[in-house]
């Protein structure tokens, strides 16, 4: 009795294990697919910007410069309110 008890629980347990096994192949390879479609996503806006600097070079540079005065005037801003505490 002991014995069929103990090969129950044992059982029990690898089937368990065997489930959550299946259950992380499951969440990985839904993970890779997730991570393929990312990658896919990044690359067609890397090719978009690409292509809209080579259409657009003037308006581009000035883009990159504003966006260089905005972001450099938030890092200023935020030197300056540590520096006051």
């Amino acid at each position: 009795m002991m014995v069929r008890r103990k090969d129950d629980v044992r059982q029990k347990v690898h089937d368990r294990v065997d489930d959550a096994i299946d259950k992380m192949d499951e969440l990985n390879e839904r993970g890779q697919e997730t991570w393929s479609q990312a990658k896919a996503k990044m690359h067609k806006m890397r090719d978009d910007a690409d292509e809209y600097v080579q259409r657009n070079p003037e308006r581009s540079v000035l883009l990159a410069a504003g966006a260089g005065v905005v972001l450099g005037s938030i890092i200023t801003a935020s030197i300056m309110r540590r520096r006051r505490r």
